[in-house]
């Protein structure tokens, strides 16, 4: 009788040790979580180095590619999903669908746009039944934009040293860029909110662009969604 007592003592210290292991294990990744929400990343950071130990590894990692990703280190970001990935996760479905969320902005980031379209097409076919309609059709309209894109080669910005770029205002007030394209000089505006940039097929004609055939919505500056 005594002998059974102290094996039923050992297994309940046991469980409650592993109870408060796992308790400490996600209340110190919801404090961390939560900021990452926030896009509080400086203090998500300093949070994360304090609490790392005790937090679960496949947690840490989810974690470390979110913290990458919001410090725009996108090879660390990506990594740190890949090794999520590779395995077997218990991570919550919502984590997951956040997890390829930010799997689709590190692909953009990189002009990846054929890898964007798939971790897209992985969203929708995994998780279109659980989503809100607002956020379906924003992942529908992103399909569209990375499928006339995908063999398109990635953007390049060349700096060959310090340059002063002068913005004027136009009638209305708004900050206008002048372009310079050949011989051609034209006025856009210059808007450092916009996820992406529109113009007039003329324009695009004048300035030798190369037009792929495609229809998505972009947000007007009325807040309107149209189509370009």
């Amino acid at each position: 009788m005594m002998k059974g007592y102290k094996y039923g003592w050992l297994v309940t210290c046991l469980l409650l040790c592993f109870l408060a292991t796992a308790q400490e294990n996600n209340s110190s990744f919801l404090k961390v979580f939560r900021l990452l929400e926030q896009q509080n990343f400086f203090k998500a950071q300093k949070v994360y180095a304090t609490a790392k130990d005790s937090i679960t590894k496949e947690h840490q990692l989810y974690i470390e590619a979110y913290l990458a990703n919001g410090f725009n280190n996108i090879a660390a970001s990506t990594r740190a999903i890949q090794q999520l990935q590779s395995v077997k996760t218990s991570l919550a479905d919502s984590l997951q669908y956040k997890l390829y969320l930010t799997a689709e902005d590190n692909a953009l980031k990189s002009y990846n746009y054929k890898k964007a379209k798939a971790i897209v097409n992985t969203i929708l076919t995994n998780y279109a039944g659980n989503l809100p309609p607002h956020k379906l059709a924003d992942l529908e309209n992103d399909l569209n934009i990375y499928a006339a894109l995908e063999n398109a080669p990635p953007q390049q910005v060349l700096i060959h040293g310090r340059s002063t770029i002068n913005l004027h205002k136009d009638a209305v007030g708004l900050k206008n860029l002048k372009v310079w394209a050949k011989t051609d000089t034209l006025n856009f505006i210059f808007d450092t909110g916009a996820n992406i940039s529109t113009t007039t097929q003329k324009v695009a004609q004048q300035l030798g662009m190369i037009v792929i055939p495609s229809e998505i919505k972009v947000m007007s500056i009325t807040g309107t969604q149209v189509l370009a």
